[in-house]
């Protein structure tokens, strides 16, 4: 899939998706969770219209916690995609990869909305998989110069510190603690799924920003009581689906610091106010920035002949 997007063509997507949201162009289906596997294993499905384009789908999400031990991937997505106009199939789609890509670049809209212009260093607790498409999708859209990385595994961090240094020619240094990673940060990005915080509120420099890319259910928090009511302002995709299924913003006392990304990106609302302020760009899913990146990698995949087009025969459509 990677050889029909690129970086910046899911930028350029995901942005309009956002603007087509707040048009009313893409509708945005109700989350569905049901459990699976062993307790604490989850399945999340994401619906979406896009009404301009004539396309509907939905992308399902797994988590099976002891894929680990099988030598699988504990996270699993796909995305399926149909008609508008007649409800045939027209892909379907391995969406792992697409889901990190879109995660990170989401990560990159926020920051380039609400992190100050003059940041230069990016302080990410986890060095997992999401990590990278993260800090590659934020170092595209703002000049970055060092970033800090802390995860549990040592070993796994330096992994990431080689990458962020020879991919990305962005200085990295290997924080000993989640203290050393976001206390000189302006932007702060926690990439877990950890079921508690994984950083300290005290910390936190003025004026900092933090993506939250890892809680999407309300048993996970990466964001402890301190973070999260220090913020001025607290953005997310749709704020009512956020507050009910994010662990993170569980703790929250004033929920009028919540907004939606884009109604900022277009100006009805502002973001932050000064550069002082803390914001949190809290994300648990949307499913409107899937379907807008799923249809993109279809339309470029048959466009440079990848994969294959999924449909009816004109059989089965007169059946």
């Amino acid at each position: 899939m990677s050889r029909a997007v690129t970086l910046d063509d899911a930028i350029g997507a995901l942005e309009q998706a956002f603007m087509d949201y707040n048009r009313g162009d893409i509708a945005l289906g109700g989350r569905l969770m049901a459990p699976c596997g062993k307790p604490g294993d989850t399945s999340l499905v994401l619906p979406a219209t896009h009404i301009r384009k004539q396309y509907y789908g939905f992308k399902q999400a797994t988590t099976f916690s002891e894929n680990a031990g099988r030598g699988l991937p504990t996270v699993l997505s796909q995305y399926f995609l149909y008609s508008n106009v007649t409800g045939q199939p027209r892909a379907v789609m391995d969406f792992m990869e697409m889901t990190s890509i879109k995660t990170g670049v989401a990560a990159a809209i926020a920051a380039r909305h609400l992190a100050r212009p003059d940041t230069r260093v990016v302080g990410i607790i986890g060095s997992g998989v999401l990590s990278r498409p993260v800090l590659a999708a934020i170092c595209r859209v703002m000049k970055i110069e060092r970033v800090n990385i802390f995860d549990l595994n040592p070993r796994q961090a330096r992994v990431f510190a080689t990458y962020a240094q020879e991919v990305l020619d962005v200085e990295c240094l290997v924080a000993e603690s989640s203290r050393g990673c976001v206390r000189d940060a302006q932007i702060v990005c926690t990439c877990t799924t950890s079921r508690k915080p994984v950083l300290d509120g005290d910390d936190l420099s003025p004026g900092c920003h933090i993506n939250a890319m890892g809680s999407y259910n309300l048993d996970m928090q990466e964001l402890d009581e301190k973070t999260v009511n220090r913020a001025d302002r607290i953005v997310t995709d749709v704020p009512r689906d956020t507050l009910n299924a994010s662990g993170d913003l569980a703790c929250l006392a004033n929920k009028d610091v919540v907004a939606a990304l884009d109604r900022i990106m277009s100006g009805e609302i502002p973001g932050r106010k000064s550069e002082k302020d803390i914001t949190i760009y809290e994300s648990v899913g949307f499913s409107v920035l899937d379907m807008a990146l799923a249809l993109f990698a279809h339309e470029a995949c048959l466009s440079k002949g990848f994969g294959q087009d999924v449909a009816f025969s004109s059989r089965d459509s007169e059946q």
